[in-house]
């Protein structure tokens, strides 16, 4: 894992070193974002999620994710719940830039596109594969965003795989 943070850091530094009209952190894309999705198979899902990316072309940026996820399931009336950690990447596309009237020159508000693949890593009660795509709106840094997940069980004895439509909100 060390090496991974490692490798990332030193590749968003190369890569701002040959940004020339921006400075290197210009291009950093920071998100936190909390989601929730809706209820599958009377599982239910709650997640954290930290993105650390770089803006390599005007609208795309690949990034590295890791989340936190609560899973509630209540089969037949029994209450279980579980947790899982799980670490990845995903890529970021600006599909389209609004300008405000007052400030030509910064873009605030936006719609993009996000897709990621994270798997579960440590010890944990919900072991999984997470699959992820959906689209976001920016306005002043702050975003919503609607997507799928579909998160592949590993151990399908405790908790059943999950596939629900999620919303988010971050910054």
């Amino acid at each position: 894992m060390k090496k991974i943070l490692f490798m990332m850091a030193f590749m968003l530094t190369t890569l701002g070193m040959n940004a020339q009209e921006k400075s290197a952190t210009d291009n950093i894309v920071l998100d936190l974002e909390v989601s929730s999705g809706s209820t599958y198979k009377h599982l239910q899902q709650y997640n954290f999620s930290v993105d650390l990316g770089y803006l390599l072309f005007e609208r795309v940026y690949p990034y590295a994710r890791y989340e936190s996820s609560l899973m509630l399931y209540h089969p037949e009336g029994i209450k279980h719940y579980g947790n899982t950690y799980n670490v990845g990447g995903g890529v970021g596309v600006i599909l389209k830039r609004f300008k405000d009237a007052d400030d030509e020159d910064e873009m605030h508000h936006g719609v993009e596109f996000t897709a990621n693949v994270t798997t579960s890593v440590g010890g944990h009660d919900y072991r999984n594969t997470s699959y992820y795509a959906g689209f976001r709106l920016s306005v002043d840094g702050i975003f919503l965003g609607l997507g799928f997940r579909r998160m592949q069980a590993h151990d399908s004895a405790h908790f059943p795989s999950y596939n629900a439509f999620v919303f988010s909100i971050g910054l």
